[in-house]
């Protein structure tokens, strides 16, 4: 889904190969605790999974997610994203308060620590491998990846409809998503800036397609499709 969502960008790069395992003990115990696996595949092929689990009361939210190739797809091994996020609920938006990545994408490896003051990121920790190509000024009422991921896969009602501006600590991007019609919605994830000159000329829009289910005001995600660096992907709800 991520490139769905990327997260999607990165999972644009990590999207098609990730498997997880996850555990909840860095999370807070909160009201609701929540657990998702999701199988990912490359057209017929299963190349993984992904898993997220999140705690949320009436006013806060955390959240982590882990993925990890399955090692069947010979240039999808390797592949590895661990981030958790946490932060504030506003009725049905997240806000998010602190961020940490750990990621391979097999392109680069990086661990990232973000922390939010009113709405604007500041970066604590990096460990870059390219020089910083954005103002961290311009970036104020974004969100960071996992935020964005969790706001299209938790339970509640569905995000269609919405532009979610998407900062990592050195790139933005955008993902749209248009109204929805008939148990689904479709999208866009864009790559807007912080990318090199080489990565904007290899490709800049992935389009994608939600699908949910259950009851108005309280969907969720059944199925995500999404054009990838790799090709269609698509991840399924177990």
């Amino acid at each position: 889904m991520f490139q769905i969502f990327p997260i999607l960008r990165r999972c644009s790069h990590a999207l098609a190969k990730v498997s997880l395992v996850f555990a909840l003990t860095s999370l807070p115990l909160m009201a609701e605790d929540t657990q998702m696996r999701f199988d990912i595949r490359l057209g017929a092929l299963k190349v993984g999974h992904l898993g997220v689990a999140a705690n949320e009361t009436d006013q806060t939210y955390a959240v982590r997610a882990q993925f990890q190739d399955t090692g069947l797809v010979g240039i999808l091994v390797g592949i590895r994203f661990d981030a958790h996020a946490q932060g504030t609920r506003l009725g049905t938006s997240l806000i998010p308060h602190r961020y940490e990545e750990n990621v391979d994408t097999g392109r680069r490896q990086s661990l990232t620590r973000l922390q939010y003051n009113a709405g604007l990121p500041q970066v604590l920790g990096d460990t870059p491998t390219s020089p910083l190509l954005i103002a961290l000024e311009d970036q104020r009422g974004t969100i960071d990846p996992l935020t964005a991921l969790y706001t299209v896969l938790r339970s509640g009602p569905a995000p269609c409809d919405k532009n979610i501006p998407v900062f990592d600590g050195r790139r933005r991007s955008l993902l749209s998503l248009g109204p929805m019609r008939e148990g689904q919605c479709s999208g866009n994830y864009r790559r807007v800036a912080g990318y090199s000159d080489a990565e904007m000329r290899e490709r800049v829009s992935f389009p994608l397609t939600l699908r949910f289910t259950g009851a108005e005001g309280r969907s969720h995600l059944v199925e995500a499709k999404v054009d990838t660096l790799w090709g269609p992907a698509t991840l399924t709800r177990q």
